[in-house]
């Protein structure tokens, strides 16, 4: 709960510093969105990405932290350091990253659900449960070294408003009781939480 009032607090004061947020226009779009029924029919696909995910976290961490390098400005060195989470996300054909590697053949877009941003015998069953899901029920996932995963089901833009639907196992979040931050979440089961936040688009 406290790293997403802290993100939702930051992305408030930088909008804050440009002009002045439509909260009219957030509350407006909040009332008007639902949970989506018809998303829960997934839950076993989730639970299934949720138990590869949980059976090989410490490889996956290992994979990604060994691939994690930070630039640092001031000294003009780049190092390796270990992350505290990794995005996984797919591309459905719309946009990618470049791979890691400095040969000619290196540099191509790739999605960030592949085997270059995940051990090789885990992207397999990965990448079929994404393609039964399909891009309307999942875009992508953040796994948290906590064991925290949050699954990003859909999102869309409303009126310059970005509305998300997410799914989190394992952490909970305390009830907002502040009116001008919109996000509402509900426990569907004692692991899985559902989330929806709204937000004014920030222009990327």
């Amino acid at each position: 709960m406290k790293r997403l009032f802290v993100c939702l607090a930051l992305g408030l004061c930088l909008i804050s510093c440009d002009h002045k947020r439509d909260t009219e226009k957030l509350r407006q779009v909040f009332a008007q969105t639902n949970y989506d029924d018809e998303l829960l029919k997934g839950l076993p696909l989730y639970d299934s990405l949720k138990n590869i995910i949980m059976s090989n976290m410490d490889t996956i961490f290992k994979f990604r932290n060994s691939r994690h390098f930070v630039y640092h400005g001031d000294t003009g060195k780049e190092t390796r350091e270990d992350a505290d989470h990794y995005m996984f996300f797919y591309n459905y054909g719309e946009a990618a990253s470049l791979s890691y590697g400095t040969g000619p053949d290196d540099q191509k877009l790739i999605d960030e659900v592949s085997v270059e941003n995940m051990p090789a015998f885990i992207f397999p069953s990965v990448d079929s449960i994404f393609k039964k899901l399909g891009k309307d029920r999942i875009r992508g996932f953040t796994l948290w070294e906590d064991s925290t995963i949050e699954i990003s089901i859909k999102g869309y833009r409303k009126k310059e408003i970005d509305v998300s639907h997410e799914l989190i196992w394992k952490r909970s979040y305390s009830k907002n009781t502040d009116h001008d931050l919109f996000y509402k979440d509900t426990m569907i089961t004692p692991r899985w939480t559902y989330l929806i936040s709204v937000d004014e688009h920030q222009g990327w």
